[in-house]
């Protein structure tokens, strides 16, 4: 089923964004990640940082989902607004975030591979400050962002193997 919600008019996206793309793959069904995925509810269980989740009033999933995060990094806390943007199981789920650091999507994409599924996931800065756009290619990516989605891409890995 694809449903999709537009969160971003296309005018306000810089161009062009800061993206990157990291994958594992996982030995268990396209469906069964994604599900796991999916679920933002669940997204704590492999966050590479400390991370609560609160729903808000709207819909509980889906596109239009709407979230309320805190991430806990060192001592400081980074609050976010998330919104569900796309989902098309068992193939992609995709979810926008705005917080300090600006504007962000979040694509999953899941391939059938062998016997498991290759899950890859990017990163797009939609809109970002200055000091963003000047830093995250060249420190905060290589130095901080790379290692947070590959720590979350192997705790997908290891809760979805774990359990099949």
């Amino acid at each position: 089923m694809n449903r999709v919600q537009e969160l971003a008019p296309p005018k306000a996206i810089e161009r062009p964004p800061f993206s990157r793309e990291m994958n594992t793959y996982i030995e268990a069904a396209p469906e069964i990640v994604f599900r796991y995925v999916a679920d933002i509810r669940r997204h704590p269980e492999w966050s590479s940082e400390p991370l609560e989740i609160r729903l808000e009033p709207g819909p509980d999933s889906g596109p239009g989902a709407t979230f309320t995060t805190t991430a806990h990094i060192g001592k400081g806390r980074v609050f976010a607004q998330v919104c569900v943007i796309a989902e098309e199981s068992p193939r992609r789920f995709v979810y926008e975030s705005r917080d300090l650091f600006g504007h962000h999507r979040w694509t999953m994409t899941l391939r059938p591979e062998g016997t498991g599924t290759r899950l890859i996931q990017c990163m797009e800065r939609l809109q970002g400050p200055l000091w963003l756009r000047l830093l995250q290619p060249y420190i905060m990516w290589p130095t901080v962002g790379q290692r947070s989605v590959g720590k979350g891409l192997a705790n997908i890995k290891t809760r979805l193997e774990a359990n099949s």
